[in-house]
């Protein structure tokens, strides 16, 4: 990438997959290595580790290792980084974003460091972009700088036939992880979680193990489940979606052995759909949120999607409007 005087600012390099493996500017050489969609951990151009990171099943950040110290990422209800604690609980970076994820405010000792931030998007401070995988977001002008190459999917959605439009043009209410796909966050009322060090420990050898069996990985297919679990006196239904490289059952058996709903008495999990493309369970994870929710957040989405069809007849007004006097100049010529 160049600035506006046409010098270089950064170079990356992509492996096949479209993710970035390396990249190239003044501060040094960065190498990224991934466990799916999650860098896992990133190396300075003399192969020496710079950070690990620990991702939880959603693809969420849980924490940073740094020179043998860790950090424990905290989020709010949209996945934006709102600080990072160390290991005794102490602030050491804080954030505050708008709505398009400019960032007002930062500080404490590892705020510019962290690259993790809105939407939990990694920052790239040399251009002022957001990371997402197969495009930049540019949060100053609210959208991304290349095409949508899958928006004739979303055509019958009028607020995404811009293909540079960033999530619909709403992101209070829809994130983009990956730049191919808005989606409503999953977490509604968030509660800052705090890790055990016994977990996190167990996590950082899982992060060595990952980075050791790579090669094995590479050849197991990953694929996504939704899962529900239902309340025995209440009957409300949680629904959630995990992802691995074993079988489906096997997957989803180990996300409920820990599962967070256990303690607030949830039944055990049961698969609902599986597959290998992410976004079909994303998209199926949502349609199940909506259909086992509380009768307010029914009514939210369900206004979400009035706003919708609404913009749809005023598009399809605005276009037929022009149709008209086209036609009513044409009768009066004829007669």
């Amino acid at each position: 990438m160049k600035d506006q005087a046409g010098q270089r600012i950064i170079q990356y390099d992509y492996d096949d997959k479209g993710r970035r493996i390396q990249s190239f500017s003044q501060s040094g050489t960065i190498n990224y290595f991934y466990d799916g969609d999650e860098v896992i951990y990133e190396t300075d151009g003399s192969n020496h580790v710079l950070r690990e990171y620990i991702w939880d099943d959603s693809g969420s950040p849980v924490a940073m290792i740094k020179n043998g110290h860790t950090y424990y990422y905290h989020l709010n209800g949209h996945g934006d980084v709102v600080a990072l604690t160390d290991e005794d609980g102490q602030e050491v970076a804080k954030y505050e974003y708008d709505a398009w994820g400019n960032v007002l405010s930062q500080s404490g000792t590892l705020a510019k460091e962290n690259p993790y931030r809105y939407a939990s998007y990694k920052y790239d401070t040399e251009t002022g972009f957001y990371y997402l995988l197969s495009r930049y977001y540019n949060p100053q002008h609210g959208n991304f700088i290349t095409l949508d190459l899958e928006q004739d999917m979303d055509l019958e959605i009028p607020l995404n036939r811009n293909g540079y439009s960033y999530s619909l043009n709403n992101p209070v209410s829809l994130v983009d992880d990956d730049g191919n796909f808005p989606f409503i966050p999953i977490i509604i009322i968030v509660i800052v979680r705090v890790v055990a060090k016994e977990v996190v420990k167990t996590a950082v050898k899982k992060v060595a193990q990952k980075a050791a069996t790579k090669a094995i990985k590479k050849a197991t297919t990953k694929t996504y489940q939704t899962y529900t679990k239902t309340h025995p006196k209440t009957g409300k239904v949680y629904t959630g979606r995990t992802s691995g490289r074993k079988t489906p059952l096997e997957n989803v058996t180990a996300r409920d052995r820990f599962h967070h709903m256990n303690k607030q008495g949830y039944g055990r999990a049961f698969i609902d759909k599986s597959s290998s493309n992410k976004n079909a369970i994303r998209g199926r994870e949502q349609q199940m949120i909506i259909k086992n929710a509380e009768p307010n957040l029914k009514r939210a989405l369900l206004v979400m999607r009035i706003m919708e069809l609404l913009q749809k007849i005023r598009s399809t007004v605005s276009i037929l409007k022009p149709q008209r006097r086209s036609l009513e100049n044409r009768e009066k010529y004829e007669t």
